[in-house]
């Protein structure tokens, strides 16, 4: 319709059918919807009229037909047209198009009767042509020939066309209409040109299976889109401008309905001087054929979001195949599920269909979309089997509902399924988790080198609570009424939604404990309490350094050969000696009625690895000076904890055997570990008086050092190398010593560089007689 439109641009209704006659129709309703933009998309039956090239690409026979009104001024346009792909190089059409009249004092007729073939070199070149005969009946005078009237005369044309897809969803089309001219031959011997020849070009670009532009180039400037709303729904709109004359925007709208094998197209085209016209296709797609390949039982599973990961090696679904053919068909199955994912999830490799049923695991790949999913949909997911019989490619199809839940929901399948939602490296938990340590990072050093993990942790639980995040219960599902029951949805909050809302149920706070301790290195635990859940995490001590963090046995979790602190996270703003000791003590019931199921997060990662939505939230966390009331009550009981320790472990005993050199050695190397340099420096003292030994300077010089006290223990280094300069741990140690003092400044400590076996504060070489000191 659009190149008729530029020949009658700016003339009236009124314009001489002569005018008319000589200008090509918009054929079908979709790409008169699009602006006649269709050189370089040509995907269907239409394809016999806009680019031959574009048959061999068929799937299926078509049978396309259409009508329409020119401007609502009785001249009409009518099309027919069948196309067949033979294989899948070559592809052939035959189509007819009537415009004329119904007015039977308009005698006046135009037929075309073309004959199409397109040929495909490889996947990203096709040729096609077509030869088209023309014939028209006019009964009014001066319309065929107004020279020497005659109302009857025929004529041939030929097209040329080209179709590129150089890359992949990117198609480029040319089509040469009218090689030569074309002329039409009247009754009475004399010629008149109907259509002078005429390049047109396109361009497409096929985002996913939802969306695809495109853009042409003739006489006028083109540009389109098309965008399936569903499975069944496609809407379009095209505009174009002629190139030469100012006479306006020209625009196109229109939707097309398909239904199993059925096609319904209209297009609505608007010009700036004329009326409306208003275009109606109607298609069938088919194969004479039945397909070889059955598509039964296609079940799929509630999609969600959070474990969106999982679905790339977990099947999302099933589906029964059954070759009805004698022989194996090899076939590439997909799955595609529109506006949640962004192209077809294909089976990474293509499988052969034996004769008979055999039922195929469905994966799927989703698109970044669905990381943000807001609402529970249903959507019609589309199952496609691409085979090839013969030589030809075909396929079948097949849809089925499935359940798009929201990003924040989850079915209790196992307690690991909360892996999915605790996300270390978001941004907003990093950013939470620098802003509280950093400025306490020289604190929780003094706090000795075996127990960063644990003041770590007590630091990151007591900003928790000055932040004002509270245990709030899920009043639709409370955690307690559906753990276990996995056909019930629940709703985790990621850490950093949680983090701006402040209120959560035991799942929610759960994660983003354990969320910000996994993103300064710490390793966690779920732990599946009755109707709870608790959380663990890793000291990062073995059970053979159990002193070194100063903690009697009833006061931590052995996993592995190390120590795990569980915590009890619904007490976040109280202090977390309580939610520790509350933890620990219902961890022990259940371990002692043989009920305790713990799952490590970093494990349940590889069933349900996280896949969050991007938050840009900018949470500001609390002051250090608000966070000293509760961390000095909790660094208080802990040394509370290990005093008692150490006096039943070491003091008493000593208090009975004054001359046990190897019990105080011990002791001293566990002070050290525990931060307590003036109580090492006493004992040390001690220990000399008993047994004056001058390399035990090394060790004295060793808690200087980390006192602050450098002068001291340089001085004493130095002493002791003049005595032994052979000894290599000395030399070693006073070289670190010099180093050290001599930097303008100490580079600083990274959130990030907490592991489980926490900060080195100095790295002194020489060693204790007691396994090993390492500060």
């Amino acid at each position: 319709m659009f190149a008729f439109l530029f020949s009658v641009m700016g003339l009236s209704i009124g314009l001489t059918i002569s005018t008319w006659a000589q200008t090509q129709p918009t054929i079908g309703a979709r790409p008169a919807a699009l602006g006649a933009s269709y050189i370089a998309l040509a995907d269907d039956g239409y394809a016999a009229y806009w680019n031959p090239a574009g048959l061999p690409g068929l799937r299926h026979q078509e049978i396309n037909t259409m009508r329409a009104d020119l401007f609502g001024t009785g001249f009409l346009t009518s099309y027919l047209s069948y196309a067949i792909p033979f294989n899948d190089r070559y592809g052939a059409a035959v189509d007819w198009v009537n415009q004329g009249f119904d007015d039977s004092e308009l005698a006046y007729s135009q037929n075309r009767l073309g004959f199409a073939l397109g040929t495909r070199f490889n996947d990203w070149l096709a040729v096609g042509g077509s030869a088209k005969w023309y014939r028209f009946d006019a009964g009014l005078e001066g319309i065929g020939n107004p020279l020497d009237f005659s109302g009857t005369g025929s004529g041939w044309g030929f097209d040329a066309s080209l179709l590129l897809k150089p890359f992949a969803g990117i198609s480029l089309g040319l089509l040469s209409q009218d090689l030569t001219g074309t002329e039409i031959t009247y009754n009475n011997g004399l010629s008149q040109p109907l259509y002078p020849f005429k390049m047109r070009l396109g361009a497409a670009y096929t985002l996913n299976r939802q969306l695809s532009l495109s853009a042409g180039l003739d006489e006028s400037w083109r540009l389109a889109v098309e965008y399936r709303v569903h499975p069944a729904l496609v809407l379009r709109g095209g505009i174009h401008r002629d190139r030469d004359r100012p006479q306006g925007l020209f625009y196109a709208l229109g939707a097309g309905l398909r239904h199993n094998f059925a096609l319904v197209d209209y297009a609505y085209t608007q010009t700036p001087d004329l009326g409306a016209t208003h275009r109606f296709s109607l298609g069938l797609a088919f194969d004479l054929k039945a397909s070889a390949v059955k598509i039964h039982d296609l079940h799929l599973q509630p999609i969600f979001p959070a474990l969106q990961k999982r679905y790339l090696r977990k099947p999302l679904g099933t589906v029964k195949l059954t070759n009805t053919s004698r022989r194996p068909l090899a076939a590439n199955v997909s799955l595609y599920i529109p506006a949640a994912m962004d192209a077809p999830s294909q089976l990474s490799e293509a499988i052969v269909l034996a004769p008979g049923s055999e039922q195929i695991n469905l994966f799927a790949l989703f698109g970044d979309q669905l990381a943000a999913w807001p609402r529970n949909r249903v959507l019609a997911a589309q199952l496609e089997v691409v085979y090839t019989e013969g030589s030809r490619t075909r396929n079948s199809t097949r849809q089925a509902p499935v359940t798009v839940y929201n990003s924040n929901a989850v079915q209790w399948e196992s307690i690991g399924a909360a892996a999915a939602f605790i996300t270390p490296d978001d941004e907003t938990v990093a950013s939470f988790a620098r802003g509280v340590l950093q400025p306490r990072l020289r604190d929780i050093q003094r706090g000795g080198g075996a127990s960063q993990s644990l003041l770590s942790a007590m630091l990151l639980f007591n900003a928790l609570g000055q932040h004002g995040v509270r245990y709030l219960a899920d009043p639709n599902n409370p955690y307690e009424k559906i753990a276990g029951r996995d056909f019930v949805v629940d709703s985790i909050q990621y850490p950093a939604q949680l983090l701006q809302r402040r209120t959560g149920d035991c799942d929610d706070l759960t994660v983003l404990y354990c969320s910000l301790l996994e993103n300064i290195g710490i390793s966690t635990a779920l732990i599946d309490a009755p109707n709870h859940i608790l959380m663990a995490f890793d000291t990062g001590v073995s059970r053979y350094q159990s002193q070194s963090v100063g903690l009697p046995q009833g006061q931590y979790l052995e996993r592995d050969g190390r120590l795990w602190i569980p915590v009890e996270v619904t007490l976040f703003g109280a202090s977390f000696h309580e939610a520790w000791s509350i933890a620990m003590a219902e961890c022990l019931q259940l371990q002692d009625e043989g009920n305790l199921t713990v799952v490590d997060t970093r494990r349940a990662w590889d069933s349900y690895p996280p896949s969050p939505p991007a938050f840009d939230n900018r949470i500001i966390p609390p002051e250090p000076t608000a966070l000293a009331a509760l961390y000095d009550l909790d660094w208080h009981s802990l040394r509370r904890i290990r005093g008692d320790f150490l006096r039943q472990e070491y003091l008493e005993p000593l208090t009975d055997d004054l001359d046990n050199r190897a019990l105080r050695q011990a002791l001293i190397y566990n002070l050290v570990q525990l931060g307590e340099y003036q109580q090492a420096l006493q004992e040390l003292e001690k220990d000399a008086a008993q047994s004056p030994d001058r390399k035990m300077d090394n060790n004295r010089a060793i808690v200087y050092h980390l006192l602050g006290d450098s002068e001291k223990a340089l001085q004493l280094w130095e002493q002791l190398l003049a005595l032994f300069p052979e000894d290599r741990d000395i030399q070693s140690n006073l070289q670190i010593a010099r180093t050290q003092i001599g930097r303008a400044g100490a580079a600083p400590i990274r959130p990030a560089d907490i592991s489980q076996a926490g900060y080195k504060a100095f790295p002194i070489k020489k060693s204790f007689h007691r396994g090993g000191w390492v500060i």
